[in-house]
């Protein structure tokens, strides 16, 4: 998916739910120095990303974080992992693979 498209479909998501589940994350990490802001902003990709894995009932997906999704897709990455959904960043097809091949 073209990454601007991404981008619009993660600001459409509802940003309530968002902020909530950035709330209760930060404070299960204690010390965060990440804004608010940037918080509901992962918070939004990782709903998309979850949305989109679940349509296409994809096992694992590969990113193409760069310039982009910089700095906007490491949480939403880490939080699919522990979803049980491996990510491989910069469209590393053949890492998404092997991530799959070590967690079965």
């Amino acid at each position: 998916m073209d990454t601007q498209i991404f981008l619009e479909r993660a600001a459409a998501m509802p940003a309530g739910p968002a902020a909530e589940q950035w709330e209760a994350l930060a404070r299960r990490a204690g010390r965060v120095t990440a804004t608010r802001e940037a918080g509901v902003t992962a918070m939004q990709v990782y709903a998309a990303l979850k949305a989109m894995i679940e349509e296409a009932g994809l096992t694992a997906v590969a990113v193409g974080c760069y310039p982009h999704l910089m700095g906007k897709v490491c949480l939403p990455v880490s939080l699919l992992a522990d979803d049980g959904v491996p990510v491989a960043c910069e469209g590393d097809v053949n890492g998404a693979l092997g991530m799959i091949i070590l967690t079965s």
